[in-house]
């Protein structure tokens, strides 16, 4: 079928978006497929996408008599009935759906109209989709349900009613993540809630993550708070690599977490699978805060991982010196080595190159004179690793 001339198309699409038709109503209506004109922009949207976004009843009950179609989509391949329930746009929905536009067709960007609503939380939608006969359980080609999208967005309505009518809160996406996990990973208590009343698994495995440890790493302590009084009877429970909820918080810095756990009495001298303990991992990131709660439950500064490192060598290895300060202000002995090769914080901080590290262990009294088992000293150390800086400051000092 031949295209109307390029002006005649922009007109027309004109006429449709904005809906007047006071004037030019045969020229509006001359030929079908000026219904389908695009706007002169990259996204391609039509005149009924337009009225579908604007909830626009009376235009798009026009459009779609004037032989509108309900599947074409703008330029990313997203379709009118999309927008309206993006929009919540009800009345736009049902004239669609008795157009015959598709609930559950997914669009370029993955979604479909079914789970735009539930992401959107537009629960009268949502129930209108379902009552004439949307599948609840209905997934993406990721495996995303309702449930599991709706939990993401911190939908609590539209979580409620989908576990009213049944939806499953054990089922995970395509990556083993069910609904809890991503409550918990966006910090959305009452879905929490929802999700924990209706049988969910905080402990449930998936992708070396579960829910709970999710939250400890977020941060969200509501929720951490919630899962301890709510069935998290194994404080300690790992991953596959041996992490806690207090090895995940200590590493990520989240020290009301940490302080949380140690107040449930995790225990702090528990170690991931490679031997670091809490207080090494907050060591080695430079959070001082978690550092100074796990310190006042009585973690040691020397404890030594399995690669013989400790928090003390650790914190001048990685130049983080508040770190460094607050341990030697807390009794830390400034000559420990490490048991293996005999080195000493100053010579850690002289081979990495941090010379805030060096200046102030040298004001504390560290000896320059010592040797590690090859017989190196710390400006050995600085001079082989290139640090001029360091070796400057040695060498001033005589």
């Amino acid at each position: 079928m031949a295209q109307p001339p390029l002006d005649l198309a922009s007109r027309s699409f004109s006429l449709i978006q904005t809906g007047d038709r006071d004037t030019n109503e045969d020229e509006f209506f001359a030929n079908n497929q000026h219904i389908e004109a695009t706007n002169s922009g990259d996204d391609g949207g039509t005149g009924l996408i337009f009225a579908c976004i604007d909830g626009d009843a009376n235009r798009v009950r026009v459009l779609l008599s004037q032989g509108a179609r309900t599947d074409q989509t703008d330029a990313k391949g997203v379709p009118p009935l999309f927008f309206a329930a993006r929009e919540g746009h009800l009345e736009v929905c049902k004239d669609l759906v008795a157009s015959g536009a598709v609930v559950n067709g997914e669009s370029n960007n993955g979604f479909s109209p079914w789970l735009e609503a539930c992401a959107k939380g537009h629960l009268h939608i949502v129930e209108y989709f379902v009552e004439i006969g949307q599948h609840i359980e209905e997934a993406d080609s990721n495996g995303y349900t309702a449930l599991i999208i709706a939990s993401a967005f911190g939908k609590a309505n539209i979580v409620h009613f989908l576990l009213s009518k049944g939806a499953c809160v054990g089922w995970t996406n395509a990556y083993g993540l069910p609904p809890l996990f991503f409550a918990a990973k966006e910090g959305h208590l009452e879905v929490c809630r929802e999700l924990v009343e209706m049988g969910a698994d905080v402990n449930q495995q998936s992708d070396n993550s579960s829910p709970w440890l999710e939250a400890c790493k977020k941060g969200h302590l509501p929720i951490v708070e919630f899962f301890v009084d709510n069935g998290q009877q194994n404080i300690e429970a790992t991953d596959s690599d041996g992490d806690t909820g207090l090895t995940i918080a200590a590493f990520i810095g989240n020290a009301e977490i940490v302080r949380f756990l140690l107040s449930k009495n995790a225990r702090f001298v528990r170690t991931i699978d490679e031997g670091f303990s809490p207080l090494f991992l907050a060591a080695r990131k430079g959070h001082l805060e978690v550092c100074k709660a796990l310190v006042a439950k009585g973690a040691s500064f020397n404890g030594e991982s399995n690669n013989g490192f400790s928090p003390w060598l650790e914190a001048c290895a990685r130049g983080n010196l508040p770190i460094v300060k607050f341990f030697m202000a807390n009794g830390q002995d400034i000559e420990f080595t490490y048991s293996d090769d005999g080195a000493t914080g100053l010579m850690y901080a002289s081979r990495e190159g941090k010379a805030n590290v060096v200046r102030f262990l040298l004001s504390q009294g560290a000896r320059t004179d010592r040797t590690d088992a090859k017989g190196f000293t710390a400006l050995n150390e600085a001079f082989e690793n290139g640090h001029e800086e360091i070796v400057v400051i040695f060498l001033c000092m005589h």
